[in-house]
């Protein structure tokens, strides 16, 4: 069985691209989070398609992220490019998320999630949830 992949360390949150068919898209991705913050992009043909269990794998085994952003297919097509928000730690007290815990965020509001998660931790993971909008997409 091949190696999973290697997720760097970084200070920055990563954004990982699992769907490259369509590189205007994901720079669009790139431009609207980048407006307000920064993210370290990985775009490589290890991520092309890998499974979100595949990626926290990878983060456990390094415990480097509390959570990853994900630009899959559906990113690519929705029209509001919606990344996917996904907790990466294991769970440990009732109310704390779970790892897979999943919510999809507007581009632009990732340097707001990630700030809130920065200051407050796995405390602020079920506010952040509970404000995804009736359209399933969080937007700070």
């Amino acid at each position: 069985m091949a190696p999973g992949p290697v997720l760097p360390r970084t200070t920055d949150p990563l954004l990982i691209c699992t769907d490259s068919s369509a590189p205007p898209k994901w720079n669009t991705i790139l431009t609207r989070i980048r407006a307000r913050g920064e993210v370290y992009p990985l775009q490589a043909p290890e991520y092309e398609g890998i499974a979100v269990d595949a990626l926290l794998a990878a983060n456990k085994k390094y415990k480097k992220h509390p959570f990853v952003v994900i630009a899959d297919e559906e990113s690519m097509k929705s029209a509001d490019r919606a990344v996917l928000v996904v907790w990466a730690e294991k769970g440990g007290k009732a109310g704390d998320p779970e790892r897979g815990d999943s919510f999809r965020c507007a581009p632009a509001a990732v340097p707001a999630v990630e700030k809130k998660l920065e200051e407050e931790g796995k405390k602020a993971w079920a506010a952040l949830a509970e404000g995804v909008g009736g359209d399933g997409i969080y937007r700070g």
